[in-house]
């Protein structure tokens, strides 16, 4: 076919590009959403400007039920999830890679030596293609508060549910009773010693947290979270819970950040949290709950923290249809720093962090790796904890939303936004440098771990004078078993 077609036309084979999923229908009601929460959102920013300005008041604010917004006073946070690479780790040990790199080894020593000189090359590799993957799982929180006069981007800490589901707030509920009644009645393991209402917390007890009486009730619950008998409930190799992780815990999780984060600036009172229409954070039941947890300020005394969430509300609530209003829509990376922007940087710098400590020993503290899950979520946060992204880049990324972002989705009408990730305008404009320009820029924005660089550099040297390799190949690998394809759809369209 493609021979028929080169005969009248001209062909090029190419890669496809990539985007977000989104809609390019102007009229879908996904669009309109998209609209409306941007004008709300720019309107807020004006209300923040005014209320600082003492133009106007909280109870204004209160009136339009629309809270005041700040850039310096934003959380933004978003789920992101990185597959593991499974058994067979990386390189020539590597099980599964498309293309295997035999190279001759002493069979005694594992040295490189020539086939002519006694080599014996490793077996060959067959390729595992994985039934389950695992990835880790993490919800990550950017900000940029202003802290002596000068805004800090930053990093909140990070919510790891890896291996884990999150379930809704009313799920939750039902699972931690259902675990509790479960050991009740549980004869093994010494549970019939304990006969309250609530058997974990009187055989683990407190763990030395304290819960003060006259604490917010926002602040009781999360505190609860962090007691011994509420984190071995979940953590019972055993029990109901072990892969579950509870959205009530994860947003008392966020709120405390927040909290923390902000609690010694002007914005203390006014900080809100940008995440798009997660499911379980929009359920019905968990925003019941938000709404059960007090936030009074002046002016806005029946406040929640149901209010600190952004989403379409007042008048905006007139442009989109009921499952949009007093929630938010999804597919709008444009709207997230992280989905849109950082998390591919964050993506490159573990991919170098990786390709740099590839000759350190599984042991060393400073080897970034990707074997499991839970080694990917330490690689990840070992990345961004140690500069990547840059200070530079991620203010530039936050500051974009309101300062074009919003109104030019208003000007599409909702649609996605083309050039909205770094394959676009921002590309178009590095692809103009020579190549070790563009690599120079990526290293700054994206830096190596210098721990990982000094080690590096030191192999290297090493290995200029003479002292060889730092690492030995093994010449002889044991075959993997073939697993099962997990996309059992490919058999059928093959048949």
């Amino acid at each position: 076919m493609m021979g028929a077609c080169r005969a009248f036309a001209d062909v090029k084979v190419q890669a496809v590009l990539r985007r977000k999923s989104g809609s390019r229908d102007k009229n879908s009601f996904w669009a309109k959403a998209r609209v409306a929460s941007s004008k709300m959102t720019l309107e807020q920013h004006k209300l923040g400007e005014k209320l600082e300005a003492g133009t106007t008041l909280m109870a204004d604010c209160k009136a339009l039920d629309l809270p005041p917004m700040y850039e310096d006073a934003v959380a933004h946070c978003d789920q992101s999830h990185m597959k593991a690479v499974p058994a067979g780790g990386m390189g020539q040990q590597g099980s599964t890679g498309k293309r295997q790199v035999r190279i001759s080894l002493d069979p005694t020593t594992g040295d490189l030596k020539p086939m002519a000189d006694g080599g014996q090359m490793p077996r060959r590799r067959q390729q595992v293609t994985v039934k389950y993957d695992k990835e880790s799982r993490g919800c990550y929180t950017i900000a940029m508060p202003t802290i002596n006069g000068e805004e800090k981007p930053q990093w909140l800490k990070t919510f790891n549910y890896t291996e884990r589901k999150m379930e809704s707030a009313n799920n939750s509920a039902k699972y931690e009773k259902a675990e509790i009644d479960r050991v009740k009645k549980a004869a093994g393991n010494d549970w019939h010693r304990y006969n309250s209402d609530n058997p974990y917390k009187e055989r683990y007890g407190m763990g030395g947290i304290v819960i003060p009486e006259d604490a917010p009730e926002w602040k009781k619950q999360w505190l609860v979270t962090q007691t011994a008998w509420y984190q071995k409930m979940y953590d019972n190799s055993g029990g109901l819970l072990k892969k579950k992780s509870s959205i009530k815990h994860f947003v008392l999780f966020l709120i405390n950040e927040c909290e923390e984060l902000w609690k010694n600036t002007n914005r203390k009172d006014h900080w809100v949290i940008w995440h798009d229409r997660l499911s379980i954070l929009w359920d019905k039941s968990t925003q019941a709950w938000l709404r059960t947890l007090p936030c009074p300020v002046e002016g806005w005394p029946d406040r929640t923290y149901a209010d600190r969430f952004v989403r379409i509300r007042g008048k905006y609530n007139d442009d989109v249809t009921p499952y949009y209003q007093d929630s938010m829509m999804g597919d709008s990376p444009e709207r997230s720093p992280e989905d849109c922007h950082l998390f591919g940087d964050v993506k490159v710098g573990v991919s170098r962090n990786v390709a740099f400590s590839f000759f350190l020993p599984d042991d060393d503290p400073d080897k970034y790796s990707l074997t499991t899950p839970h080694k990917v979520f330490e690689s990840i946060e070992r990345t961004i904890r140690r500069g990547c992204p840059s200070d530079p880049r991620m203010l530039e990324d936050m500051k974009r939303i309101r300062k074009s972002t919003l109104q030019r989705m208003i000007d599409a009408e909702g649609e996605y936004i083309d050039d909205s990730s770094r394959n676009g305008v921002r590309d178009a404009a590095q692809r103009a440098h020579k190549e070790a320009e563009e690599e120079a820029a990526a290293a700054k924005k994206n830096p190596v771990d210098s721990r990982v660089i000094e080690k590096f550099n030191k192999m290297c040297d090493d290995m200029n004078k003479g002292k060889g390799l730092p690492l030995k190949y093994q010449p002889v690998v044991e075959e993997v078993e073939v697993v099962e394809s997990r996309v059992e759809e490919e058999q059928d369209s093959s048949t």
